[in-house]
Order: structure tokens, then sequence, then C-alpha cells
């Protein structure tokens, strides 16, 4: 996976067509890792909204009834169970809204959705860059051996780019 944009044999137009179109699928099999990471967190996102919505309606009837005037007399009577239950609800709503703070955050799952999506379309257009030049190795103009050159070195700035996306360091 990690070869050279530099080519040394007799057919140096068919190894490089033959590393571009490798590339290219690396690309966009990347690309598909993304969008996968990126649909988990979405279905992450929606499961910890729902224990969030699920722990703050859990803690409404504790609330308020704690507060309720009627159970005054049983509060008085039993101060440990009331005293549980006050703690239950605040542990309750803390728990949903510290889910909903970490989820908004720039850690969480909504950013996580959203910088997979951006990475994905990175190395989309690294992908369609190496469609052009596929297109121009099979449509070379002018010098040859020029051309050859050149598309070499823009198959190894693509290259680099892959595995800065791919967060792999070159040697």
């Amino acid at each position: 996976m990690t070869q050279s944009c530099k080519l040394s044999s007799s057919s140096p137009s068919a190894q490089l067509h033959t590393q571009l179109l490798s590339l290219q699928l690396d690309c966009e099999a990347a690309s598909n890792r993304r969008l996968r990471d990126a649909r988990w967190s979405k279905q992450v996102t929606v499961v910890t909204t729902l224990f969030s919505v699920g722990a703050a309606l859990a803690s409404l009837p504790m609330i308020s009834w704690q507060y309720r005037k009627l159970d005054r007399v049983w509060r008085l009577r039993h101060p440990i169970r009331a005293r549980n239950y006050a703690w239950a609800a605040g542990v309750l709503c803390c728990s949903a809204v510290l889910v909903q703070v970490f989820q908004s955050s720039p850690i969480g799952h909504i950013a996580a959705y959203f910088k997979c999506f951006d990475d994905s379309a990175a190395l989309d257009d690294v992908g369609m860059e190496l469609r052009l030049l596929q297109v121009q190795l099979e449509r070379p103009l002018g010098d040859q051996q020029q051309s050859m050159a050149l598309l070499e070195d823009q198959c190894g700035q693509l290259q680099k780019r892959f595995y800065q996306l791919e967060r792999i360091r070159l040697a």
C-alpha cells in the first residue's frame, strides 16, 4: 500500500496506471469507512439522546412528587427515602444535561459525525483527482517523458494527501 510513484521498468505507463487504480480503490474504501463511521456516530447520537430524554422524563415525576404538599406528612415520616428520591432525581437530571453537553461538544458524537463527512469529501476529492490523472495518462499531450514525470509528481502529491487523510505517516 505504500508504493512510490517513481517508476523504473520498461512500461512505466502501465505501472502508473495500475498504481493510480489501486490508490483510487484505496481512497474509495477509506471514504466508505468514513461514511460507515458517520452512520455509527449518528446511531450513537440517537441512542444517547433517547437516554437523556428518558432520564429527564423519569426525573420529572420524582421532582413533582417531592414538592407536592399532599405528601408532606410522608416526607416528614420517611426523611431518608425522601432524600434518596431527591438524590435520584438530581442524578437523572444531571446525567441528561451532561449527555447533551457532551454530544454537542467538539469531541462529541455530533462533531465526529460531521468530521467523518468532511474526511469522506476530502477522500472523494483525492479519488476524483486520481481519476483525472488516469484520463491524462491515457491521452498524453506533447513530450511523453515530460508528461510522465509530471504525472508521477502529481501522483506522489495525491498519495501524500491520501496518507495524510488516512493519518499514516510517511517515512
